[in-house]
């Protein structure tokens, strides 16, 4: 196996049959460390721009296909549209895999009266250990500084991808498509399987893994995600 990272943004791993990389841009590390506003990264005001710049890295790996793409919670969104870019250029794209992504808009379905429901529901269940830190943290309000005492850090990627989701409204895509649904999940959500991609995604697959949001990808759990992955490959 040959290991080369370029400028701390990409990894790609090659033997003699496939090319497996790891991309993460240097335009989202750059959001972190120069603390730039949503409206000072225009790359990152829409998804489309995002996985135009994720094709043209990409691409410097790989100049044709086919593609095997997958992304994990809003890169399985970038995933999908990079697949649609590559596809409109006459590429050919073997695999599309979404890790635990929400579909547009989905949390957003969970209204006001569902959370107070589920709130209520958490406080006859559990009683003072649920109810105090609600308390405590209405009372404090949003903390200035970290646990440690030092500046709290905002993150300026999530807030660009929250940004970039909110504006996000995918056409109808007819490829197929698999979504590894973590199990364990949040109770502020809807309970739909499909995480609401079906309008948009008429042939998805849904195949539940091991592990909730980010655990999925951790020890323990990573196992099974890639055993159900594994057929597509």
């Amino acid at each position: 196996l040959h290991l080369s990272i370029r400028r701390q943004r990409q990894m790609c791993i090659r033997d003699s049959a496939r090319s497996v990389c790891g991309v993460y841009l240097e335009y989202e590390t750059e959001l972190f460390n120069e603390m730039a506003s949503v409206e000072d990264s225009p790359n990152f005001i829409s998804v489309t721009k995002i996985a135009t710049l994720y094709l043209n890295c990409i691409k410097q790996h790989q100049k044709n296909g086919p593609y095997y793409l997958c992304g994990e919670s809003f890169g399985g969104i970038v995933a999908l549209e990079v697949a649609r870019l590559l596809i409109a250029v006459g590429e050919k794209v073997s695999f599309i895999g979404m890790l635990d992504s929400s579909g547009p808009h989905f949390l957003q379905r969970f209204g006001a009266l569902d959370r107070a429901w589920v709130h209520a529901k958490l406080c006859l269940t559990q009683g003072l250990p649920y109810i105090l830190p609600l308390l405590q943290a209405r009372i404090k309000g949003q903390p200035k500084t970290s646990a440690n005492g030092g500046e709290l850090v905002v993150d300026y990627r999530a807030q660009a991808r929250k940004f970039a989701s909110s504006t996000y409204e995918p056409e109808p895509f007819t490829d197929p498509v698999v979504l590894f649904r973590a199990r364990e999940r949040s109770q502020f959500e809807p309970k739909v399987e499909d995480l609401g991609w079906a309008e948009v995604l008429p042939k998805l697959t849904v195949r539940t893994v091991e592990g909730d949001h980010l655990g999925m990808l951790k020890k323990g759990c990573v196992f099974d995600l890639a055993q159900n992955m594994k057929p597509y490959l």
